[in-house]
């Protein structure tokens, strides 16, 4: 599991405005930059969508087919969900409970996912310190 990877995007989703945040999707509106300030240029991104724009990760990107891609540091390209996982250095399942709107009740905001994320990290800490 990537700590550093995960509490990176759990600091970039708190900054992001929920208008701006929608888990059904990867990415609307594919713009230059949903950065600028203004949140009005209609992107709207999932957790992975918004970590993707702003380049948190080394090789994670879109593929031509608008879904993620990592290319890890070996060469090996992995798209979807094998992206996310390989990315984060978790599993299927936790892949799917933090970035899946399935793993949520109702209407998610990105704080959801932030604060699920700081949860699993710190659960994953104590359980490697203590066993």
């Amino acid at each position: 599991m990537n700590y550093e990877r995960l509490e990176k995007t759990a600091a970039l989703l708190d900054k992001i405005p929920p208008q701006a945040f929608d888990m059904d999707v990867w990415q609307s509106t594919p713009v230059a930059d949903p950065f600028d300030g203004t949140f009005e240029c209609g992107f709207a991104g999932c957790a992975v969508g918004w970590v993707i724009h702003a380049g948190l990760i080394p090789g994670l990107t879109f593929s031509e087919n608008g879904v993620p891609r990592y290319r890890a540091p070996a060469g090996v390209a992995y798209d979807g969900w094998e992206a996310i996982e390989h990315a984060y250095g978790i599993g299927h399942g936790q892949a799917h409970d933090l970035f899946s709107n399935d793993g949520y009740h109702g209407r998610v905001h990105p704080g959801d996912v932030a604060d699920r994320i700081t949860t699993l990290v710190k659960n994953d800490r104590l359980k490697e310190r203590y066993g």
